[in-house]
């Protein structure tokens, strides 16, 4: 969001006679939206910058919603007759018909706060490409699936973020438009993203290999695996990870069909060339290297310090937090996450780690610290520069 200035900047500067439409958070305003889409329909721009959270303030039309919500529906169709089919319990296939009744009744309800609401859709603006930078931001693409209990997935339920700007790329692809995605970590926490991806930027690829339908994709191109690990409560566990990529030629024929991956030796020829233009241009003769810093000793060093007593203790009192919720079961530990969860207990963790002041400022200033190591460390290289 914070950055639709700058870009507006930049365009600029790349193409001074363009025509631009640079939308704030103020445009986006109810009393002012209508107005602000009728500019985009009527107006003759070559680009339309706006920020992330402003592209849900512009709904899809009620009949592309009723379309992808018909194809989530086909989904879950598809999932409760598997389930059928493989003998499995009654309840869980009574869950399906629930979540069924409960995404056409929401999208009714949808449907009807848009008609109220809103005179212009996506759709009526007239644009025919979508950029999105930052497109990791928008991950969490919400599927359905049989599996349960299995490390390493994202939530299936996703975002509404995530689905808007979903249905928005499906709407473009329908009338011949086009899409871009732009990050750097287009797969940042689990496998379950490069999915979401494909759902994206290659829709017809998933449904031609008849892989749009989650578990379909995960059977051939993920696997998971049992492992045993240590919990927050130093006790052994196993459980299903999902843990690594399958088939992965046929996984990258279907990613590269759409990928453009710039690696830091394109960074480095891209930087030369520009520099070497702008030299001959101005008969200067400014450095071609790309202005990587230097590491000292050429990577990373790792400094470890022992943990005090303090540390010591508050890891106990963090163990005892992490067992209470480890012992409950699925539905008590559901409530008990607005008392305590493993996110808070973790966040704590880390926190404790740097320095015990940071969990309880009337601690004592403890030398060993990483703070004070860090303190150290900073000020010897300063001092020697």
């Amino acid at each position: 969001n914070h950055l639709v200035g700058q870009w507006a900047k930049d365009w600029l500067e790349m193409y001074p006679g363009a025509k631009l439409l640079a939308a704030n958070k103020a445009d986006f305003e109810k009393a002012n939206r209508t107005k602000l889409m009728g500019r985009m329909a009527t107006g003759d721009y070559d680009a339309i910058i706006i920020g992330h959270s402003m592209l849900a303030k512009m709904p899809v039309s009620p009949e592309t919603r009723i379309q992808f919500v018909r194809k989530e529906v086909a989904f879950l169709e598809r999932m409760k007759q598997e389930m059928i089919d493989a003998g499995m319990d009654k309840r869980k296939i009574a869950g399906i018909n629930t979540k069924i009744s409960n995404l056409t009744q929401k999208l009714a309800a949808e449907i009807d706060q848009t008609k109220k609401d809103q005179v212009l859709f996506f759709e009526d603006t007239g644009i025919d490409h979508l950029t999105v930078d930052e497109s990791h931001s928008f991950k969490n693409l919400g599927y359905h699936t049989q599996m349960q209990a299995v490390a390493g997935m994202n939530d299936p339920k996703g975002s509404k973020m995530a689905f808007d700007l979903y249905m928005k790329t499906g709407a473009l692809y329908a009338n011949g438009g086009g899409v871009v995605f732009a990050t750097g970590t287009p797969i940042s926490n689990s496998l379950v993203e490069m999915y979401a991806i494909l759902r994206y930027l290659n829709p017809q690829g998933l449904e031609e290999r008849q892989m749009d339908y989650f578990d379909a994709w995960l059977k051939t191109f993920a696997g998971i695996e049992e492992v045993t690990e240590y919990t927050a409560t130093n006790s052994l566990k196993s459980r299903n990870v999902l843990t690594r990529f399958n088939n992965i030629p046929e996984l990258l024929q279907m990613y590269r069909q759409f990928a453009d991956t710039v690696t830091m030796d394109d960074l480095k020829r891209l930087y030369r060339e520009a520099v070497e233009k702008r030299n001959a241009e101005k008969g200067e003769k400014e450095r071609t290297d790309f202005p990587v810093p230097k590491v000292a000793g050429g990577q990373r060093q790792l400094i470890t310090v022992p943990i005090s007593a303090q540390q010591r203790l508050f890891v106990d009192y963090l163990t005892l937090r992490a067992k209470v919720m480890e012992d409950m079961g699925g539905k008590e530990r559901k409530e008990y996450a607005t008392v305590d969860n493993p996110l808070w207990v973790y966040g704590d963790a880390r926190k404790a780690a740097l320095d015990i002041r940071i969990i309880d400022p009337t601690a004592p200033d403890e030398g060993g610290s990483k703070v004070n190591r860090a303190v150290e460390t900073i000020r010897a290289v300063y001092e020697r520069s």
